[in-house]
C-alpha cells in the first residue's frame, strides 16, 4: 500500500471539492480523462488547447494523463483543466492553467494507474477508493488534522500500511474497511504514546482489521455478512480502544521490533469473537473493550500456551456457556457475564501454569469451576430462597473472583480430574454444603457479603483437608462433614433459642470462620462425638441464658463455643456433666 500516494489522493480530493472517485472517470478515449465538462467553457478555441498541450508535453507523454489525444479530445481536456483550476482557486492567467492544477492532474493520473495496478484484484481497488473517500470526508470536516504531524494523519498512514498483510478475499465488502478506519480516526489518536510508535500502531490496526475482515468473510450469506457488519460497527471503537489500552499498559509486551504483535492482536480478537458467538447481546461496548484488553494481556504474557489456537476460544466459550445454560441463568444475571469472564481471563493470565494445559485445551478449569458454582447455587439455598435473592450482582462477581483465585491455588484439591458438569467435585460439594446447611432462613445468619465470606472460608479450609471434610463418592451434600458442622450450628441455635440475639450475623460469621479449621484439624474427635458442634453451641447458649448470663456477651461467645468444642473433640470434657461444663466455661471466660 502506497500511503504517500493515497494521502495525496485525499489531499487532491479535498482541493477539488469532491471525492477523487467522482473526479477520476473513464472517458471515451483510451486513457482516463479527468472530469469532462462538455461545453461549460464554450469560448475556448481548439487552437488554444493545442497550444497549451504543446507547451506542457509532460501531460501528453506516454503514461501521462492526456497521451495520444485527438485535437477534439484535447479541447475537452483543456476545458476540464480550466474547470479544475477554478475549483482549486489557483487564479491562473487567462487562457492558461496553474502549475498547482497540473501537478494535481499528473499525480491523480499516477493514483489512478496505481489503483489499476491491482489488475485482477478489484477488491483492492475498491478498498483504496474507500480509504480515499473516508480520508476526504474526515479531513474536509477536520482541516486542522491534515497537518504533516497530526495524530489523525499518522493513524491514517499506519492504517494504510497495515493493510499489506490483510488477506482480502474477492468478495470482501469495503464497508468493513470504512468502519474500522472511521473508528480508528475517532478513538486511537487519543493514545499519544501509541501514535508516536508507527510499528505498534500498525500492529494494532492491522491485527484488528485482519481479524474483522476474516470474521465477516466467514459469515456466509450476504444477509449474515450485513448483520455481522452491524455488530462490528457497534463495537469497532471499543475494540480499538481496548487494544490501545493493552498496548499502552503493557509496553514491554508489545515492542516495536516484535513482528508477531500483529498476529497476536488478530488471533486474540478472532478467538474472543468466536468464544462469544451467539451471545453478543450479553456484551456492551464497554465490556468488550475490557475483555479485549484482558484477552490481549493474557495472550501476550503467555504466547506459547496460547499458540494453540483453541485455548483462548475454549476458555472464553466454556465460561460463557457455563453462565448461560439452564443452571447458569439461575445464578448469573446477563449483566454479570462479561464481568465474570473478565475476571476469568485475568486469573488465567496470572496462573497459566496451574489452570491451562495446552495439550488438552478443552479441559478448561475456570469454565469447570463456573459450571460447578452454577449447579451448586441454581436450586434453593435451603428453604425457599434462591441465590439471586441473597446475592447482588456485585456479590456474585465477588464470589466468582474468590472461586477463581482459590481454584488457581488448589486446582487438584478443588477440581481434581473432573469434567465440566461433575457435581461430585470438591468445589461443587463445598458450595453446595454451605448454601444448604444454613437452614430455611439463611438470611437470619448471613447477608450476601457474609455468604461470600463463608464460602471463601470453606474453600480455604476444605482445600487443605478435602478428603476428610467431603465425601466425593456422592453428590449428596448432607454426607459431608462440612455440611454437618454448619448445619449443626444452625440447628443448635434453633434448639436452644437466642433471645438475647447474641449470635447475630457478625458473630455467626466469626464463629463459622473459627470453627471450620478447628473441626478440620480434629476430625477424629467427630467420630466419637458426631454431634459435638451442635452440643457445644447449644450448651453455650444455655449458659448465656442461665447462671453465666452476666458473663457472656457477643464478644466472648465465639471463644466460649470454640474452647468447649475443642475440649470435647480432645475428650477433655463431657457436655452431659453440668458441673464440669460450668467450671470449664467459667475458666474459659475468665481467660478470655
Amino acid at each position: 500500500m502506497n500511503s504517500e500516494l493515497i494521502m495525496f489522493g485525499i489531499e487532491a480530493g479535498i482541493k477539488l471539492g469532491q471525492k477523487v472517485n467522482d473526479v477520476l472517470v473513464d472517458a471515451t478515449v483510451e486513457k482516463p480523462m479527468l472530469l469532462p465538462v462538455g461545453e461549460l467553457f464554450g469560448s475556448v478555441q481548439k487552437d488554444d488547447a493545442v497550444d497549451f498541450f504543446d507547451d506542457h508535453p509532460e501531460l501528453t507523454a506516454a503514461g501521462a494523463p492526456y497521451h495520444n489525444l485527438s485535437k477534439a479530445d484535447k479541447l475537452t481536456a483543456f476545458k476540464t483543466l480550466m474547470h479544475l483550476d477554478a475549483r482549486t482557486q489557483a487564479f491562473s492567467k487567462e487562457g492558461d492553467v496553474s502549475a498547482d492544477t497540473i501537478e494535481i492532474v499528473s499525480r491523480l493520473q499516477s493514483f489512478e494507474q496505481y489503483k489499476k495496478g491491482f489488475g485482477s484484484k478489484p477488491a483492492l481497488q475498491r478498498l483504496v477508493g474507500t480509504v480515499v473517500e473516508i480520508g476526504v470526508d474526515y479531513f474536509a470536516a477536520h482541516p486542522e488534522a491534515i497537518a504533516a504531524k497530526s495524530g489523525a494523519r499518522k493513524v491514517l498512514k499506519a492504517f494504510i500500511e497495515s493493510l499489506d498483510e490483510v488477506d482480502f478475499a474477492e468478495g470482501t465488502r469495503s464497508e468493513i474497511i470504512s468502519d474500522v478506519l472511521v473508528s480508528a480516526l475517532d478513538t486511537v489518536q487519543a493514545n499519544p504514546s501509541l501514535i508516536s510508535d508507527d510499528a505498534r500502531l500498525q500492529a494494532l490496526l492491522g491485527g484488528v482489521t485482519s481479524s474483522l475482515v476474516t470474521d465477516i468473510n466467514e459469515a456466509g450469506s450476504v444477509g449474515a455478512m450485513k448483520r455481522r457488519e452491524a455488530f462490528i460497527r457497534r463495537i469497532g471503537s471499543s475494540i480499538l480502544q481496548g487494544g490501545a489500552q493493552a498496548f499502552n499498559e503493557n509496553i514491554d509486551l508489545f515492542l516495536p521490533e516484535d513482528a508477531g504483535s500483529k498476529k497476536v492482536v488478530s488471533s486474540t480478537l478472532t478467538h474472543l469473537l468466536a468464544g462469544i458467538k451467539g451471545k453478543e447481546d450479553l456484551f456492551t461496548n464497554e465490556s468488550l473493550q475490557l475483555l479485549f484488553n484482558s484477552s490481549l494481556r493474557a495472550v501476550s504474557e503467555n504466547v506459547e500456551v496460547f499458540s494453540n489456537d483453541t485455548v483462548l476460544q475454549e476458555l472464553i466459550g466454556g465460561t460463557v456457556k457455563a453462565m448461560t445454560d439452564a443452571s447458569g441463568r439461575k445464578v448469573f444475571a446477563p449483566e454479570t457475564v462479561s464481568a465474570v469472564l473478565s475476571q476469568a481471563l485475568t486469573v488465567a493470565a496470572d496462573n497459566i501454569e496451574t489452570l491451562i494445559d495446552p495439550s488438552n485445551p478443552r479441559r478448561q478449569l475456570l469454565a469447570t469451576a463456573t459450571k460447578a458454582v452454577a449447579q451448586s447455587l441454581s436450586g434453593t439455598l435451603a428453604g425457599d430462597g434462591t441465590v439471586k435473592e441473597l446475592l447482588s450482582r456485585n456479590q456474585v462477581n465477588l464470589l466468582m473472583g474468590i472461586v477463581f483465585k482459590e481454584v488457581a491455588k488448589h486446582p487438584e484439591q478443588l477440581l481434581g480430574k473432573a469434567d465440566l458438569g461433575d457435581k461430585k467435585i470438591a468445589l461443587a460439594q463445598i458450595i453446595g454444603s454451605v448454601s444448604r446447611a444454613l437452614g430455611n432462613d439463611p438470611s437470619r445468619f448471613v447477608n450476601g457479603q457474609g455468604f461470600v465470606m463463608l464460602i471463601e472460608t470453606a474453600l480455604q479450609t476444605a482445600a487443605k483437608n478435602a478428603d476428610k471434610l467431603l465425601n466425593l463418592d456422592t453428590s449428596n451434600t448432607r454426607d459431608n462433614i462440612l455440611f454437618q458442622v454448619i448445619q449443626q450450628t444452625v440447628r443448635a441455635i434453633g434448639d436452644a433459642g437466642d433471645p438475647r440475639n447474641l449470635l447475630n450475623r457478625e458473630v455467626f460469621m466469626d464463629l463459622a470462620e473459627r470453627m471450620l479449621p478447628v473441626v478440620s484439624a480434629n476430625l477424629a474427635g467427630m467420630v466419637d462425638a458426631p454431634n459435638a458442634v451442635h452440643d457445644a453451641v447449644y450448651e453455650a447458649l444455655e449458659l448465656a441464658q442461665g447462671g453465666l448470663e452476666g458473663r457472656i456477651n457477643g464478644d466472648n461467645l465465639t471463644t466460649l463455643i470454640i474452647e468447649l468444642l475443642s475440649d470435647v473433640l480432645w475428650n477433655k470434657l463431657d457436655l452431659t456433666e453440668t458441673g464440669a461444663v460450668v467450671r470449664t466455661a467459667t475458666e474459659i471466660l475468665e481467660a478470655a
